[in-house]
């Protein structure tokens, strides 16, 4: 998403969406907020929505038990990632990885580079340090911790998962069509006449 909408995320969760990646989470308030338009009640505040796919898009349920346990079911499938791609939100990693119903911390490496005064330099000293800061605050915290932006550079994500880290974005939905559709007409040009 680009933003904690909450309009926007349920929407999304509601039209069967298994997670969402929220940018630039920056404090645990941002972070308790993106858990609030995420998780249903007592976690968060979503609202109920009986045409979920999860749920045979409205199929009748018996009573308050079989809703709150599909609330319940629903949440467990749900991921919620938050996006650390600032000096603020690296500094507040810890609280930010601490927080209820945050599964995932995945840094931004170019935003958070850029950030930090090292755009386009994965291999800055402070960017490294930056991945084994979050990385350490979601081993502290028992969560996952994520890295984007390094597509380029399997050796650096080898080198992070060992670490810890494990989600790797490995590129963009327009970057992998690029990518296939310049396979494609590189097959047309090298096929025989």
């Amino acid at each position: 998403v680009p933003g904690i909408d909450g309009g926007l995320i349920t929407r999304l969760l509601d039209g069967g969406a298994m997670g969402i990646v929220a940018p630039h989470v920056a404090s645990a308030a941002d972070a308790a907020h993106l858990v609030a338009c995420c998780r249903y009640p007592p976690r968060g505040g979503r609202s109920t929505s009986s045409t979920l796919p999860q749920l045979g898009y409205g199929k009748p349920r018996d009573a308050a038990g079989a809703t709150a346990a599909a609330h319940a079911a629903v949440d467990g499938e749900t991921m919620v990632v938050a996006m650390i791609e600032s000096r603020a939100g690296l500094e507040r990693a810890k609280e930010i990885a601490a927080t209820d119903g945050i599964d995932l911390l995945l840094v931004g490496a170019g935003d958070l580079g850029a950030d930090l005064g090292c755009a386009g330099d994965l291999d800055h000293p402070a960017l490294g340090r930056a991945f084994d800061q979050v990385i350490e605050a979601c081993r502290a915290a028992g969560k996952h911790a994520g890295i984007g932006g390094l597509a380029a550079r399997p050796d650096l994500m080898s080198q992070l998962v060992t670490k810890g880290a494990r989600y790797l974005s490995l590129g963009t939905d327009i970057g992998f069509m690029v990518a296939g559709g310049a396979a494609a007409c590189r097959r047309v040009r090298e096929a025989p006449p």
